[in-house]
């Protein structure tokens, strides 16, 4: 390529301060070398930095139109405003903030945590449409799809399933991990529920401070409150009832309104609705109707142990075995005695039969002095009668 018309051009230094297209289309000086100027990424692509030391003259061709993918300056593409597109795979060296409104919020997924306000502090979102209602809440770690998406305002919470905690509109210091645990409710404080659907509750639940573990335990709740829930379907049709512990596979599976009630054991306390102060321990220990200060203690419906507790009264069956030795309890007993020697003593049981113990004995009743009675009864079990009387009338028995 010929160098252009130079007469009467003053030309300083040496032939190396010319400049020119070589065949190849490189640049190179006068001795051929080829030349890069500064700033140049290459020296086949020179930009139109000139110094002081150099005097280009640049010939544009077609061949090197001045076009973006000829760009001679590299200009950064940070800080970066708008949305971007990544198609293939990203590596992060160093620090990434993703969608955050203050320093100490991390926030990840679509339509998460869009509503929240300057001023939310440390919180962990992440999910698709979580938390999307939330504004100023702290303290809060959210994860999973629809998780806690109704709450406006919360503090201190740990919800983790999808829709945990999803329509319950505010929440403090609550522990809600399964599929829709604690998913309905207002103003709900202080619950841990451990399970899919645990203490799931309904529309009108605000129930404070209560504890299920288990799939779908105390799932109904409503406004119960400082309840304990442990085992699958544990307490599931509860709503009002206070103060209860259900421990045990659908045990307490009828109660609804019962407070202060105890069941221990798989099927345990069945047979009780709205029942109070009730306490049934091992498997399937059920009472027959909906009753109130009641303990049985055994399996199925053989009780090793019934009582009242309102009486402090024990309800034993009719027979008790002892050290290997069954007795049968009488109901009823008789005296037969001839003037002052009780001759006698008939037994009445619940079955209809009866026992008769011959006595003998001589002597004399006497007003306030208790008459004790050692024999061998037709059983052939050694007995003591302990005789209270009045005025000559036997007015007590009891047998030891």
């Amino acid at each position: 390529m010929a160098l252009p018309d130079l007469t009467g051009q003053n030309i300083q230094d040496t032939y190396q301060r010319v400049l020119q297209v070589s065949g190849s289309g490189l640049i190179a000086d006068g001795t051929g070398s080829l030349f890069t100027p500064l700033n140049a990424i290459s020296a086949s692509y020179a930009d139109y930095a000139v110094s002081a030391s150099h005097e280009i003259i640049l010939e544009v061709s077609s061949s090197y139109a001045e076009t973006a993918s000829f760009a001679l300056t590299t200009v950064s593409p940070f800080p970066f405003t708008g949305d971007a597109q990544i198609t293939g795979s990203l590596t992060i060296s160093g620090s990434f903030s993703s969608f955050t409104l203050d320093s100490d919020n991390v926030i990840l997924g679509a339509g998460t945590g869009t509503s929240m306000e300057a001023g939310a502090n440390s919180n962990i979102i992440i999910g698709s449409n979580t938390a999307t209602s939330l504004t100023t809440g702290d303290y809060n770690v959210i994860l999973g799809d629809s998780a806690g998406t109704a709450i406006t305002n919360a503090q201190k919470n740990v919800l983790i399933g999808q829709r945990a905690g999803g329509n319950s509109t505010s929440l403090t210091e609550n522990i809600f991990i399964g599929n829709a645990a604690g998913r309905y409710g207002s103003g709900l404080a202080g619950n841990v529920g451990i399970g899919q659907d645990a203490l799931k509750g309904t529309s009108n639940n605000n129930g404070d401070y209560n504890i299920g573990i288990g799939w779908q335990s105390g799932l109904s709740i409503e406004d119960g409150a400082q309840n304990v829930f442990i085992g699958y379907r544990a307490a599931e049709d509860i709503t009002t009832g206070n103060y209860n512990v259900v421990i045990g596979r659908k045990s307490g599976f009828e109660l609804t309104t019962g407070e202060n009630n105890i069941a221990i054991g798989p099927d345990a306390g069945n047979g009780v609705s709205t029942g109070n102060r009730n306490i049934a321990i091992g498997y399937s220990a059920s009472f027959s109707g909906n009753v109130s200060d009641q303990l049985i203690i055994g399996s199925g419906s053989l009780a090793t142990i019934s009582a009242s507790l309102v009486t402090g009264d024990i309800i034993t069956p009719a027979s008790i075995t002892n050290n290997g030795t069954t007795r049968t309890l009488f109901t009823s007993c008789s005296l037969v005695y001839s003037g002052s020697n009780v001759t006698q003593v008939t037994q009445s049981y619940e079955a209809g039969t009866t026992q008769i113990t011959n006595i003998i004995y001589s002597g004399s009743f006497a007003d306030g002095n208790p008459l004790s009675i050692a024999v061998t009864g037709s059983d052939g079990i050694n007995k003591l009668y302990t005789l209270t009387y009045s005025a000559s009338l036997v007015t007590q028995i009891i047998q030891s």
